[in-house]
């Protein structure tokens, strides 16, 4: 993949140090806008008109009276030098030349950014760890040092210069070993915070055990555990690295060169943003059912922080409660009673429901019999396009005014996709029914499954604009036709 592509999905990270910034009111910045699918189901049990809203959230930066984690901030830094890393690139430079140019410039600045980190209070003040180690047939330690504040960080970032500049290439690509390592590392620490960069040049020649090792951390249950992935090279194996991101809710940067101060950039970014997520977990609260959340900050196929919503059965009403990192973007689909915006919450700040028209609905719509405003849907989300299926017709020419023709199913179609209500069903749809959406890059509560099959079925039914009538023409012979179109409606 080439950096071009792949170098903008992490953003840099700009810090200020003074310590003095005001901290976002949640309660005015969260909400950025909401999408109502009105009526969408009634309560069982009072038959309570219900809606389904699809919620765009951005969660603050800096949260009032919010700490950052106490935890210790284990840093490792995972170099490969298998023998591939001695292939040429630029003269006499090798690949690996090359990582250890980059590294030194990235340790030389790594101090400023954590002292920037902890003056503005996004990190706690304890001194962090940073672990240097290489791996090609086995994995080596070749420095661990802290870095806190003062002359010492000075020497200490000298050490690992230097144990960076010792690095030779060699061997062969064991991801087992260093995994195992990582294991014994996270497993001796749990309650610390553990951010992990690794850069590689190629695929694995031996990872029997290492997609077990990775996933057997997560389960776990540590504090923290992220790793970031550098990687680079004709050999290098783009499915593992990814895996590595995915499963550890990190980052997968895939690059053809390592020179510049762009890539520097960005790996600093990387590290910087993987403290930020290990110090500041922000809970919210919601008063109202969870049917799906996903994440919308990542460009790299996945989601870059994977939030899940759960609630405590064991107290009925209690509220759903979501974990998610600072400055993340959610969207959230909630059921609620109709008219009534649920409560949202952040560390128990309560969110403000945006007032009048959405970003959505200012683009054009229109309003139903209860109120809801429908937005024109036709954005960056589906594009229309109308292809000619008449017998004999180009394949792919614009339909044109046949004179009165009848019009044919493309057309009939196109229509329909057209209405304002289904096109406000194909932006609810995706985030209800798994198969609409990648594996993974939604988490659907199964306390909420029933209610989301229901409502799924309301809005799809509904978005098809005939469907209820097509239903009731082949049940002509009942006359409860039209009662029986709504108890489908409502699941």
């Amino acid at each position: 993949v080439r950096l071009s592509e792949r170098v903008s999905a992490v953003p840099p990270c700009h810090l200020s140090g003074s310590g003095q910034e005001a901290a976002e009111d949640p309660s005015m910045t969260s909400i950025r806008s909401v999408d109502t699918f009105a009526g969408v189901y009634f309560s069982p049990s009072d038959g309570t008109r219900m809606d389904c809203s699809l919620v765009d959230l951005n969660v603050p930066s800096r949260v009032p009276g919010h700490e950052p984690h106490a935890g210790k901030h284990e840093l490792y830094i995972i170099v490969d030098t298998s023998g591939s890393t001695a292939m040429r690139v630029a003269g006499c430079e090798t690949f690996l030349d090359k990582s250890k140019q980059l590294l030194a410039a990235v340790l030389e600045t790594l101090p400023n950014h954590l002292e920037a980190m902890r003056a503005g209070r996004f990190i706690n003040a304890q001194p962090v760890t940073v672990h240097l180690w290489r791996f090609n047939s086995d994995t080596w330690v070749q420095s661990t040092v802290t870095l806190a504040t003062g002359e010492g960080d000075s020497r200490a970032v000298q050490q690992l210069r230097e144990c960076v500049g010792c690095l030779r290439s060699g061997g062969t690509t064991n991801y087992d070993s260093w995994a195992a390592k990582l294991q014994a590392e996270v497993a001796g620490r749990p309650g610390s915070l553990h951010s992990a960069l690794l850069v590689t040049d190629g695929g694995a020649t031996q990872r029997e055990r290492f997609f077990g090792a990775i996933e057997a951390i997560k389960e776990s249950g540590p504090a923290f555990f992220q790793v970031d992935c550098l990687g680079y090279g004709p050999w290098l194996d783009a499915r593992t690295v990814s895996f590595l991101a995915e499963c550890t809710a990190g980052e997968a940067l895939m690059v053809e060169s390592l020179h510049g101060e762009k890539i520097r950039t960005k790996i600093l970014g990387q590290l910087a943003r993987s403290m930020l997520r290990a110090a500041n977990r922000v809970h919210l609260q919601l008063r109202a059912p969870v049917l799906a959340i996903s994440s919308q900050s990542s460009d790299n196929g996945g989601a870059s922080f994977s939030p899940s919503a759960s609630q405590n059965l064991l107290l009925p009403g209690s509220p759903w409660e979501v974990t998610v990192a600072p400055g993340e973007r959610l969207c959230i689909a909630l059921l609620h009673p109709s008219g009534k915006p649920p409560s949202i919450a952040i560390h128990a700040t309560e969110l403000a429901w945006p007032a009048g028209p959405t970003p959505e609905s200012e683009r054009g719509g229109e309003t139903d019999e209860g109120g809801d405003t429908h937005s024109d849907h036709r954005d960056a989300e589906w594009d229309f396009v109308e292809v000619c299926d008449r017998p004999g017709g180009p394949a792919a020419v614009p339909c044109v005014d046949m004179g009165g023709a009848p019009k044919s199913g493309a057309d009939e179609l196109l229509e329909k996709m057209k209405e304002p209500r289904t096109r406000q069903a194909l932006l609810h749809l995706p985030m209800l029914e798994p198969a609409y959406s990648q594996d993974g890059t939604i988490d659907r509560p199964e306390e909420t499954a029933e209610l989301r099959s229901a409502v799924c079925l309301s809005i799809s039914v509904t978005g098809q604009a005939s469907g209820c009538v097509d239903l009731a023409a082949m049940l002509h012979d009942l006359r409860a036709a039209d009662e029986i179109c709504e108890s489908i409606m409502i699941g």
